[in-house]
């Protein structure tokens, strides 16, 4: 048998069905997610229908399908590898999100499904475990993956594979074996539920879900604003023709809402669970003393935009990103030009020195040995991924020699 082009680097996932590895290309050193499906498990034509639904896909909020490799006893696909995990990953973890943020995860869904959803292709098992996240300069970029399961819209049969899915974010209609495009709307409905309040709207056994999916009401907060109460009302409506009836309307509706967060009509610290402000900032401070022995990471000229509590009309900035030992500070200057004296600050603890600084529109990439973060003028400090560098150093040599890896000292391995 013809050796495979991609040499595993580590298992990444699993599932029902199989397994994921992060790989690279023995030539190109392109790094790679390779979805290995046995076929005791997953039969030829069962493989065949998600890979023609993968490669008739084509959309940034769709992972890509780049070839098709026969492995041992079983196939497998080589797919976009997305850095920073799943969304699941995300609402596991102790990182708190903006109201943006979730809103925008969701936007994200929303548009990937009404491109597969105009094709013809219903998901049948959006979850936050298939909902995979690239780190961009603006930001996390949510991507569905594993159509395994996936249905086309005009196919009336009884699934052959049974129930299929997640009960826990199953409509009601999936229950008897029915597959319409709303079914994905009402699953998005529950995922923008559990990014809100922190939890899923019904919890328990397979059974005890379908029965809450079939006959419950679920209660939605009144600190929900509104808008946002409304509209997961509609997506998660158990009679079809009151739901939203395609991801296109939900997406409008929550464009509407995401104008008015930006606007400040919406404000994150009036929302429950785990939407609240920026996390680990330190007091904002009028004026601040540079400290002797501080390393200046970056000097980043942002757009025009008027600081928080200014009521000045926007204007051209500066930001300067400096660290020292395990912090870090961002200094904002409100005009470009001389720096004269230090202007507004905010400070972040992080858990180790920043080696790199790599500049974004609207902040900057803090690289250290144990982590990667998001420094932003509008959303503070999130941590994005753990342990990238020594990954990359040990598995990917090319990337020693590429900033911002060709700067780092090598870092201990840790199993």
């Amino acid at each position: 048998m013809q050796r495979s082009q991609y040499r595993l680097l580590g298992l990444v996932g699993h599932g029902q069905f199989g397994q994921v590895y992060c790989a690279i290309h023995r030539k190109t050193g392109a790094l790679v997610a390779l979805k290995y499906l046995r076929k005791d498990r997953f039969p030829t034509h069962k493989f065949l229908r998600e890979l023609r639904f993968l490669l008739s896909l084509e959309h940034p909020n769709i992972v890509t399908c780049h070839a098709l490799e026969h492995a041992g006893n079983g196939r497998q696909l080589v797919l976009d590898y997305c850095e920073s995990g799943t969304l699941r990953s995300i609402l596991d973890s102790d990182i708190v999100l903006t109201l943006e943020e979730a809103l925008g995860f969701v936007l994200d869904i929303l548009a990937g499904l009404e491109h597969a959803h105009q094709q013809g292709i219903v998901h049948c098992d959006i979850k936050p475990e298939n909902v995979l996240l690239q780190l961009t300069p603006e930001g996390w970029l949510a991507r569905l993956s594993d159509f395994g399961v996936a249905r086309l819209s005009q196919d009336g049969r009884a699934s052959e594979m049974g129930h299929t899915g997640s009960p826990a974010y199953m409509a009601p209609e999936r229950f008897y074996n029915q597959h319409p495009t709303a079914s994905d709307i009402y699953a998005v409905g529950i995922i923008l539920y559990e990014l809100l309040l922190g939890k899923r709207p019904f919890s328990g056994t397979p059974l005890e879900l379908m029965v809450a999916h079939l006959n419950q009401v679920p209660i939605i907060p009144d600190e929900l604003p509104e808008p946002l109460k409304k509209i997961i009302g509609t997506a998660l409506q158990k009679l079809l023709p009151k739901r939203f009836q395609n991801a296109q309307a939900m997406r409008q509706a929550l464009l509407q809402v995401s104008a008015q967060c930006h606007a400040g009509a919406l404000t994150p610290g009036a929302i429950g669970g785990k939407v609240l402000p920026p996390i680990r900032s330190a007091p904002h401070l009028s004026r601040i003393a540079i400290p002797h022995d501080i390393e200046v990471m970056g000097l980043v000229g942002l757009p025009g935009q008027a600081m928080a509590n200014e009521q000045d009309s926007p204007s051209p900035s500066q930001l300067l990103i400096a660290s020292s030992q395990g912090y870090v500070w961002f200094y904002h200057w409100p005009n470009r030009g001389p720096i004269t004296s230090p202007g507004p600050t905010q400070g972040f603890t992080l858990p180790a020195p920043v080696q790199q600084f790599v500049p974004t529109p609207q902040g900057g990439l803090l690289v250290t040995e144990t982590s990667l973060h998001l420094l932003s003028m509008t959303h503070g400090l999130g941590r994005i991924a753990q342990r990238p560098i020594q990954y990359v150093q040990r598995f990917h040599p090319m990337a020693n020699g590429l900033p911002p890896f060709n700067k780092l000292r090598p870092a201990p391995l840790s199993c």
